[in-house]
């Protein structure tokens, strides 16, 4: 089995998720993606929050690589060029060579 941890096929999910958002967003609308379908309601609300907390926890837990890879300064300063610039926002890439 060339994939038997699933890594691949994860990887390719969020890729054709950004890209439908992309798509959606060049068309004018405003996609949102949530964690699980939800109504409207606080509780529903608070339910997916919890339910990604818990999930993010979980996953940090398994593999640190991922939680500890990014220095916190570094995250903080992309979340809020993220915020300030949307789109339009450029990202670096830790533990990648440059072409």
């Amino acid at each position: 089995m060339a994939d038997p941890d699933g890594r691949e096929m994860m990887i390719s999910c969020g890729a054709a998720l950004f890209n439908i958002r992309l798509a959606l967003r060049s068309l004018g609308w405003i996609p949102q993606t949530r964690v699980l379908p939800a109504g409207p309601t606080v509780t529903d609300m608070l339910a997916n929050a919890a339910f990604l907390i818990g999930l993010t926890l979980w996953l940090a837990a398994r593999d640190e690589r991922w939680t500890y890879a990014v220095p916190f300064e570094r995250a903080e300063h992309g979340f809020y060029r993220a915020a300030q610039y949307g789109l339009a926002a450029t990202a670096e890439a830790i533990g990648v060579d440059r072409c």
